[in-house]
């Protein structure tokens, strides 16, 4: 009897063991998260973790390269990002059953939804299947997807005294709505205008003018000075605008730069085409 009664003391210590071990596998935010996707008719099939976490603040806003993630993560929400700038955000994944998107797709992907919390506290989230992942983000329910496409164009030309580069960055955004697509874009360029020479050798003036001039429109800066001198060899131009205005791929800009009465013309073609 004694021997029986130590083999099952030692049997119910062990399940005892496992299944705290399981219970605590899963908690805290990790927890909620799951929580969070389970109540939402979705079977857990796989629980990715913790995949991203950082500190919300302006500069992951502003619709840099390397933040393309994050910023792809917010386009599906509801909420204005800013409400939780200086907080940290925490996302948890998971491989589900039961999604919109399998119904979409009709493939074997696996799909994947994405909890997104601040202070222990869901305040979103996203989905995509696997392979898609590069492509567009979806609503947390795979109602609606918005993709994302950054470009950058460099144009480059120049005349006998000057040297022209003309950067343009644009994004433009598809957002899927139940199957309308709607489009908004933006870009912002900046154009270098740099002297081969010496200014001085241009001798002292009074007025000076960059102009250009594109299929998508026409710009200008100017200065006139009270009273003549040398010009800065290097000269800017910040321009913004929507995504189609400011140029693309098969653009060719034409520049002109006047110097008091002495004009020279110039046409910039494309050198690097970029999208991410």
């Amino acid at each position: 009897m004694t021997g029986k009664k130590l083999v099952s003391g030692l049997i119910l210590g062990l399940v005892l063991f496992i299944g705290t071990g399981c219970t605590s596998a899963v908690r805290g935010d990790e927890k909620t998260a799951q929580a969070h996707v389970e109540d939402r008719g979705y079977y857990v099939r796989e629980n990715l973790g913790e995949v991203e976490a950082y500190l919300l603040e302006e500069g992951l806003l502003d619709g840099g390269e390397d933040n393309l993630v994050i910023e792809r993560m917010w386009s599906v929400q509801d909420r204005d990002p800013r409400e939780y700038l200086g907080k940290r955000i925490s996302v948890y994944g998971f491989v589900v059953k039961n999604h919109l998107l399998q119904q979409t797709f009709r493939s074997p992907q696996k799909i994947l939804v994405f909890v997104m919390l601040s202070e222990g506290v869901v305040i979103g989230g996203y989905s995509y299947p696997d392979a898609e992942q590069n492509e567009a983000f979806y609503a947390f329910d795979g109602s609606s997807s918005t993709r994302i496409l950054r470009d950058r164009y460099v144009f480059e030309g120049g005349s006998e005294t000057w040297e022209v580069e003309y950067v343009v960055d644009s994004k433009r955004v598809f957002t899927d709505r139940n199957g309308r697509i709607e489009y908004d874009g933006e870009a912002n360029a900046l154009m270098s205008v740099t002297c081969k020479r010496e200014t001085e050798e241009l001798g002292k003036v009074e007025k000076f003018k960059i102009a250009y001039a594109s299929r998508f429109g026409t710009g200008s800066s100017s200065m006139e000075f009270d009273e003549a001198q040398y010009l800065d060899r290097d000269h800017t131009m910040r321009l913004s605008g929507s995504a189609d205005q400011l140029g693309s791929v098969d653009e060719t800009v034409r520049i002109t730069i006047t110097v008091d009465d002495k004009i020279e013309e110039m046409e910039l073609h494309l050198v690097q085409d970029q999208t991410s």
